[in-house]
């Protein structure tokens, strides 16, 4: 019980920290936005926002899933 307790709080933690990475990023757009950015440096910064919002999806479905069920032989 204790393992997975110790799991979903390091699910959670990596969570919150891919949250504010994020955050991080839409920021970033916004002040690239007002500065008149070219085109290639919004592409990046999206490319950037999506494959954070992937790696939050996937760490947000790791923090609910139950724990391994045994495999039967």
């Amino acid at each position: 019980m204790a393992e997975r307790r110790a799991k979903g709080e390091a699910s959670r933690m990596k969570v919150e920290q891919l949250m504010d990475t994020l955050r991080r990023l839409v920021a970033q757009r916004q002040a690239l936005r007002d500065r008149g950015a070219s085109w290639v440096e919004l592409e990046h910064n999206r490319l950037e926002i999506v494959r954070g919002q992937q790696e939050l999806s996937r760490a947000f479905i790791e923090s609910h899933l139950p724990e391994q069920l045994p495999q039967a032989a």
